[in-house]
């Protein structure tokens, strides 16, 4: 069996609706090909959640938004206060100098998307 991971970029949010956007992994599930190709979402939103529960996905990355919030809200509060808002390095993006502050992500899979993304999705 040969294997070819894919990113898979198939769900969009559309106002209060989600819907598949016919992307990678609705060709795959057409063609019979999705156990056989890796597939990995990047937004652990409730239907990539689903989707790895049913088998479809194989994993996503859950962006974990409240730990992003938090990080957020806390340079807010700073700048405010005319502090240096903390960072964990600085990157160059095109000729300025950004301030960068690194926020937790994890992989989320069928082992344990019920449990790691319940407090999300309940009644997943």
């Amino acid at each position: 069996m040969r294997w070819w991971p894919v990113i898979n970029l198939h769900l969009r949010h559309l106002g209060e609706q989600q819907r598949h956007d016919h992307g990678a992994l609705d060709v795959l599930l057409e063609r019979r090909l999705a156990d056989r190709v890796v597939t990995v979402g990047a937004d652990a939103d409730r239907n990539a959640c689903e989707a790895i529960v049913a088998g479809q996905l194989w994993a996503d990355i859950d962006k974990m938004p409240y730990e992003l919030g938090r990080a957020a809200y806390e340079a807010c509060l700073q700048i405010i206060r005319r502090e240096t808002p903390v960072s964990d390095r600085k990157a160059t993006n095109g000729t300025v100098e950004v301030a960068v502050r690194y926020t937790p992500v994890r992989i989320i899979t069928k082992d344990y998307v019920k449990q790691e993304m319940a407090y999300r999705w309940k009644g997943l």
